[in-house]
């Protein structure tokens, strides 16, 4: 072997030590997880979305202001549908497009009312499928403020809801009852202030905060990039089968805390029938139970 190849084999070698050593020295003294989840949203790609609505806590104060203007006025697209008439939603929205998104219940009601302020919203009904779908389309910014409200008896019960807010905003729900619910919002607010029912519930959260007031589903898996969970599951934590993994931050789940790390898991299997599973890159999860 020439002594040119031998010498940079040995430097490689020690530089290689000296890395692993300042590595070791750098976790024992503690690393800095703030800078860490800031430098983190940059290279994912989240900054821009948390910025724009309000550091992912949804639209400002002044953004909501418009909202709830709007929701008092007559809506651009108005339909109605009879509950058989319809089994399955779907809503979806393009990426750099937030959007407020309420489903509200009313026990005056018979029917499925979707109210868009957008004209533009593409709103379309499959009567052979019986699925109703809503698609929002612009782009930039473009009509993020113009909000969609779907109101729905009080005993309504879809097959399947479909949410996929793609450029994030806030997502408000008193209650929602679907055998598959599969809830997802790149940056920005959850709300759910009654009740989340399913047999399988999936909830992705991009960049924000999630808050639900109580989930009762056989199977439910929780991802959070970045932000805070805050969820009540129906029943006990000994009805659940759970498992968790945490990137940086924290998750709690009843009496189990999971700290701060490089992929550090939980896992926790029972024969109970229910399943939790959490996912949190970077943040905090908090997940406590009815009883």
């Amino acid at each position: 072997m020439k002594m040119f190849t031998k010498t940079c084999l040995i430097l490689s070698a020690v530089i290689g030590v000296i890395g692993a050593g300042l590595f070791l020295a750098g976790m024992i003294i503690g690393p800095d997880w703030s800078v860490l989840k800031d430098k983190g949203m940059q290279y994912f790609g989240w900054a821009e979305k948390v910025n724009v609505l309000a550091d992912g806590k949804g639209f400002d104060s002044d953004g909501l202001e418009t909202i709830y203007a709007k929701l008092d006025t007559e809506a651009k697209q108005e339909y109605e549908f009879s509950k058989e008439e319809v089994s399955s939603l779907s809503i979806e929205t393009e990426e750099k497009n937030a959007i407020y998104l309420e489903f509200k219940t009313d026990a005056n009601a018979s029917s499925i009312k979707v109210k868009s302020y957008n004209s533009a919203d593409v709103v379309e009904y499959d009567r052979e499928d019986r699925e109703l779908s809503i698609e929002r389309e612009g782009k930039n910014h473009q009509g993020e403020k113009d909000p969609i409200e779907i109101i729905l008896p009080q005993d309504m019960q879809f097959e399947s809801v479909t949410v996929e807010m793609n450029g994030g905003g806030q997502l408000v729900i008193d209650k929602l009852n679907a055998a598959s619910l599969d809830l997802e919002v790149g940056a920005g607010v959850l709300q759910v202030s009654d009740e989340l029912r399913a047999q399988e519930c999936e909830i992705e959260v991009g960049a924000g905060e999630v808050s639900v007031a109580k989930l009762d589903a056989k199977v439910s898996d929780i991802s959070c990039g970045t932000g805070t969970v805050d969820m009540k599951m129906a029943g006990k934590r000994e009805d659940y089968s759970a498992e968790a993994e945490v990137g940086m931050g924290t998750v709690q789940i009843g009496d189990n805390v999971l700290s701060s790390g490089f992929g550090n898991e939980f896992s926790d299997k029972n024969d109970t029938g229910k399943e939790l599973s959490i996912d949190c890159g970077m943040g905090d999860v908090q997940i406590t139970f009815e009883s």
